[in-house]
């Protein structure tokens, strides 16, 4: 046998790769996607025909996935759920977010040098880091694009927490203090203190030999705050940009809801340096 024997072909290692997953998440991941390509309302019957899975498995995989929220029961049979025009409408959101927030966030990083975020608050309490702008040594600054972080040790977050009603925020805060096992009383003081002017968040942290700073502020919508952005970087004095952040914050949200915006603050979208 030489050595050329031992190497797989593509479409070997396909068939090693399809082996060494999860077979139920196989048939899962075949059962959606037949909903996925399809305008109506798929037959159980329909359903066993596209995938090839035996009638038994497609109708117990069917129950599972109707309970869950992933498919719904019609009269014709089964269609997608309200759990995946959720995900859809959460990532087009995200997106749109991501649009908006992007242009402020490359004039705040050229304007101070700092590293900007933009972040938005996941159902677990953490803070999804979506986009950033400038560069840095990771193990100085190690953060990163879908990078999640608990929400009390970002600016982000608690600028986020802070535009919430306080009942909302200190649910939040309440299961993060289940999930750490501390007790975060000074993270409800210091939300107490954001409020009290005008949303701005300030965290000082330390990483190495190095003060890790930034300040954040909630984008906000008519529901609430969707998002959230910061400037910060190591060593950095972070307070004489808090108007900056504070101005960027607010012309996303004129960006992304501009009857809102002008209803509140008297603001329009604008192009120009936050």
């Amino acid at each position: 046998m030489t050595l050329v024997d031992h190497k797989l072909s593509p479409e070997s290692a396909e068939s090693d790769e399809r082996e060494a997953r999860s077979p139920v998440m196989v048939r899962i991941t075949e059962i959606l996607d037949v909903f996925v390509d399809a305008n109506e309302a798929l037959t159980l019957t329909e359903v066993t025909a596209r995938t090839g899975l035996p009638r038994s498995t497609a109708f117990r995989l069917l129950t599972q996935l109707a309970e869950l929220g992933w498919l719904e029961r019609h009269h014709r049979g089964y269609r997608i759920g309200q759990r995946v025009v959720d995900v859809g409408a959460r990532r087009a959101n995200h997106q749109m977010l991501r649009e908006a927030a992007h242009p402020l966030l490359t004039e705040l990083h050229i304007a101070t040098g700092g590293i900007a975020h933009l972040g938005v608050l996941e159902l677990d309490g953490r803070i999804n880091f979506l986009d950033k702008i400038g560069l840095v040594q990771l193990r100085i600054f190690p953060s990163y694009v879908g990078l999640r972080y608990p929400v009390e040790r970002t600016a982000v977050g608690k600028a986020i927490l802070a535009a919430m009603p306080e009942e909302v925020a200190d649910d939040v805060v309440s299961s993060r203090e289940r999930q750490s096992g501390n007790g975060l009383d000074e993270l409800r003081t210091e939300l107490r203190s954001i409020r009290s002017r005008s949303g701005i968040a300030i965290r000082h942290g330390h990483h190495d030999d190095h003060e890790i700073n930034s300040v954040g502020a909630a984008v906000l919508g008519p529901d609430g705050p969707v998002g959230g952005i910061s400037i910060g970087g190591a060593d950095m004095a972070v307070e004489p940009f808090m108007a900056a952040v504070l101005s960027a914050s607010r012309t996303i949200s004129a960006r992304l809801f501009p009857q809102w915006a002008r209803q509140r603050w008297g603001r329009r979208p604008v192009a120009g340096r936050a």
